[in-house]
């Protein structure tokens, strides 16, 4: 069970990565496990399972749980750029990104796109940009230009980088824990990794 509920935006199938209770930070000490949620009973709880956890450091009552993009009452916004590849078969998987990002209360500012374009546009409430592979010096020209266009956008608007590994990663996503897509970005979300600002989650099982 979870302190988070339907008055935080709380959906199912949303995943959190679980950090010791002790933990000063995220950044700080290795997760424990991941979990999943199945059933959003009340205003602040709901039922999650385990997707994975380490067998000499069990899930304990009173362990963090913390998402890059969930936070209560609050709206992560993400930009993504580069080849975003999560499954290591040098395909892009930005699409698969965007629904895990969404599906955990996400939004998708703007995203550079395979003809080099970019779509939607990086603000100052624009938080994460999350960064693929860079491109190399065979890559298209536009696509190149898009890329360097995103990054300097999201270095005069203060906005930090992520790799796409660290954020699945953090999200608690594994390709044995499928995400459903979905079309479009929802709600919620606020988070921090190795390169974000550290912040300790606020959100426990017990």
């Amino acid at each position: 069970w979870i302190n988070l509920g339907s008055a935080d935006g709380l959906k199912r199938q949303m995943t959190f990565s679980v950090i010791d209770k002790n933990a000063a930070a995220v950044t700080e000490d290795a997760m424990k496990g991941t979990i999943e949620v199945t059933r959003v009973t009340e205003a602040n709880r709901a039922e999650a399972r385990i997707v994975q956890d380490i067998l000499n450091d069990p899930i304990l009552p009173g362990d963090k749980i913390y998402s890059p993009s969930f936070s209560r009452g609050q709206k992560t916004r993400f930009a993504l750029a580069g080849l975003l590849d999560i499954n290591g078969d040098g395909k892009s998987d930005q699409e698969k990104v965007k629904s895990i990002i969404a599906l955990n209360g996400g939004i998708v500012d703007a995203e550079l796109m395979d003809d080099g374009s970019i779509a939607g546009t990086i603000t100052a409430a624009t938080r994460y940009l999350v960064k693929g592979e860079k491109p190399d010096e065979g890559t298209d020209e536009k696509y190149l230009a898009g890329f360097t266009k995103m990054t300097q956008e999201a270095t005069t608007y203060g906005v930090e980088a992520i790799g796409v590994q660290e954020l699945v990663e953090l999200m608690g996503y594994s390709p044995d824990n499928p995400v459903v897509p979905l079309d479009r970005g929802g709600s919620g979300g606020e988070g921090s990794t190795r390169e974000f600002r550290p912040r300790t989650p606020r959100s426990s099982a017990y």
